[in-house]
């Protein structure tokens, strides 16, 4: 049971866990024989537990969870004070960290927010757990500190009698952030961790409590320019299709399309007719209406998503403030939500307008900043690929040389739109891209794109 609990916990099957009733306390023997140092755990109220954890040779604890757990382990005396935090002493706790306490979490980013959002210096995160964890896995959907006790088989931690679960859950806590600080060192990740992605937590930080100044009245007058379109759009596919029906529904559409207009339909499933984008596209010819079905989707989207959607997250500050994640991406990327600042739209005309509402305070100005075309860079030196090579190195634009080759056109005569189709040859075989994705992507048949 103790090894199919690891093996499940490895491959993330928290379900058949749950189902065969496997538990994290099953350990192996090995590392049930570890010794174990016994604590004596105090639950204190909060005055008692700033005056403890101003000692000297203290390391504190902050464990993130459905409640939020203090620990102050001391590491003379082996003792562990703990409270649950209350929102009436959390300054009081904050302004301790800026007395140089050495803090261990498992988030400090969340941490170093909640500090700034009181003015106050921010403290000395040495070790965060969830960081740890996703260098060592970033392909896991779960740094949570249970699941993370069992897939590194860390033992229950050996307590005195009438201990809580809360103070059993931090010393277990600590003694998983130890077992991560050596599987850190053991990986190779030292420098990655302790001068990479922990001092970005702070820069995110700073990014998400400052936050980015949007012009509501120009997305606002944005809003209604679409919703104009939008309405003479829904008057016209009406007009072409014989009849009002309800746009957004899957069901009444492809009975338009396919019954009343007699349009060519793939096979009918129990749901009704396929009208995703690309059945549409394939019958843009085949009559008017499509069309402009495509282009109602096309601006419905832009305005729920992006006009009704960042209106709703501008707070009173007259900002947005996204919150950017850390170990969410397995290629290292950051990622943002709440909203998404990262996929606001680029290769449309109309598109491009949203992206004028994001404004920079007066006196400053919003900087756009790139590696040039690194990935293509890396696999010009990995691949000792002498063409691409000598093309970096005469500072000519990779994208317009590989267009001018793949449409056999002077350099010069290479437009945004050729340059635009061969980025997505580049990348798309370097990423292994196929033909008839490739045809898709850049619009051509599948003979082209294959040659």
């Amino acid at each position: 049971e103790a090894e199919a609990y690891q093996l499940l916990t490895r491959l993330e099957m928290a379900k058949l866990i749950q189902t065969l009733g496997l538990s994290s306390a099953e350990v192996p023997e090995t590392a049930a024989k570890e010794e174990k140092k016994e604590y004596v755990l105090t639950a204190c109220d909060p005055q008692t537990f700033f005056q403890q954890a101003g000692l000297q040779g203290c390391q504190f604890y902050l464990l993130w969870g459905e409640q939020v757990l203090l620990g102050v382990l001391n590491q003379q005396e082996h003792h562990l004070w703990w409270h649950a935090t209350q929102p009436s002493f959390l300054p009081d706790l904050l302004r301790l960290f800026s007395k140089e306490m050495k803090v261990v979490t498992n988030d400090a980013k969340r941490l170093t927010r909640m500090t700034l959002s009181y003015a106050l210096p921010l403290p000395q995160v040495i070790f965060d757990l969830s960081l740890a964890a996703y260098l060592l896995n970033p392909t896991s959907s779960d740094y949570s500190p249970g699941r993370l006790a069992g897939e590194y088989h860390v033992p229950d931690v050996a307590i005195a009698e009438g201990a809580s679960s809360e103070g059993e859950q931090l010393l277990r806590f600590a003694s998983l952030c130890e077992r991560l600080k050596e599987e850190v060192e053991r990986n190779g990740q030292h420098f990655l961790l302790y001068e990479v992605e922990l001092p970005l937590t702070g820069v995110l930080a700073e990014m998400e409590e400052l936050g980015v100044a949007v012009d509501a009245q120009g997305i606002a007058e944005f809003g209604r320019m679409l919703s104009s379109q939008i309405e003479k759009l829904t008057t016209a596919i009406y007009d072409l299709s014989g009849g009002p029906f309800n746009l957004n529904s899957p069901k009444q559409l492809g009975e338009v399309l396919f019954e009343r207009l007699g349009l060519p339909a793939k096979k009918k499933t129990k749901t009704g007719y396929s009208t995703n984008v690309d059945v549409l596209e394939s019958l843009r010819s085949k009559h008017p209406v499509i069309g402009m079905i495509l282009e109602y989707r096309k601006l419905s989207k832009l305005n729920s998503t992006y006009v009704e959607g960042l209106t709703k997250e501008i707070e009173s500050d007259g900002r947005i403030h996204s919150v950017f994640n850390q170990t969410e991406t397995r290629t290292g990327r950051i990622s943002s939500t709440e909203p998404n600042l990262q996929n606001i739209p680029v290769r449309t005309e109309l598109g491009r307008e949203m992206r004028k509402f994001f404004a920079a305070k007066p006196g400053c100005v919003l900087l756009d900043a790139d590696y040039s075309q690194i990935e293509l860079r890396v696999l010009a030196g990995i691949a000792k690929d002498e063409n691409m090579i000598a093309a970096f190195r005469e500072g000519v634009d990779i994208h317009a040389r590989t267009a001018s080759q793949v449409f056999d056109i002077p350099l010069d005569y290479v437009t945004p739109e050729m340059r635009s189709r061969a980025k997505a040859v580049n990348f798309g075989i370097v990423y292994g891209i196929g033909a008839f994705s490739l045809s898709q992507d850049i619009d051509v048949s599948v003979a082209e794109a294959d040659q």
